[in-house]
């Protein structure tokens, strides 16, 4: 068999990975570059499936002569797909749910946050990603050790300060975790300024109603 005949055919028959393989190929051959490696999928009808193909330039003796190996990496790339999926599939998630949420490193900076944390607190979510927690935070949790004092314990009802330094009030958690020996905390908020409006507004209709 005659691989360069076979990959030329294959590309008259329109396969862009067959072309690729032949330029390769003769380039190899004719001593333009001394290898040439490329993945490329082959599908069957049962399953998907990934290769890499190498090829190697050698002389023997006063011949040229080529080494050409292909590599399953189907295992592999398919992890790339699937890791890749969950990635997108938690980044919507965080970009579609109305809490703010954030990632906080040990030094007390915002290293990710989402859209609804920049809407939130009324920054721009490059501006927000460039500042300190304390900075979103009011007294007397604006102080990095009292803000960490909080980590892993049951919610609290605190209070943020937005972009324009108004106040206002939040459901808030803090807890850490470890990412690849890195320290960090996720901070997650709800901003509950409508829900004690509520609370208010059923009070004072409660009132009333006893007044009356």
């Amino acid at each position: 068999m005659n691989y360069l005949e076979v990959c030329q055919r294959s590309a008259e028959l329109g396969s862009m990975s067959a072309k690729k393989v032949t330029e390769g190929l003769l380039h190899v051959i004719g001593g333009h570059i001394s290898e040439f490696e490329m993945e490329y999928p082959c599908h069957s009808p049962t399953e998907k499936r990934w290769f890499i193909v190498r090829v190697n330039r050698f002389l023997w003796g006063d011949d040229v002569r080529v080494i050409i190996s292909h590599q399953n990496i189907s295992e592999l790339r398919q992890s790339q797909i699937e890791v890749q999926t969950s990635k997108e599939r938690i980044q919507s998630v965080l970009d579609n749910i109305p809490n703010a949420v954030l990632t906080v490193t040990q030094e007390g900076m915002i290293e990710t946050c989402n859209p609804a944390a920049a809407r939130i607190f009324g920054y721009s979510m490059e501006t927000l990603s460039q500042l300190s927690i304390t900075d979103l935070m009011t007294y007397p949790h604006d102080d990095l050790d009292r803000f960490f004092s909080l980590v892993d314990r049951s919610g609290y009802e605190l209070y943020g300060k937005r972009a324009d330094q108004s106040q206002f009030p939040m459901y808030f958690t803090l807890n850490r975790m470890t990412l690849k020996r890195e320290i960090l905390y996720i901070v997650n908020i709800q901003d509950i300024t409508r829900i004690q409006q509520m609370q208010a507004e059923i009070i004072e209709k409660e009132q009333i109603r006893i007044t009356l």
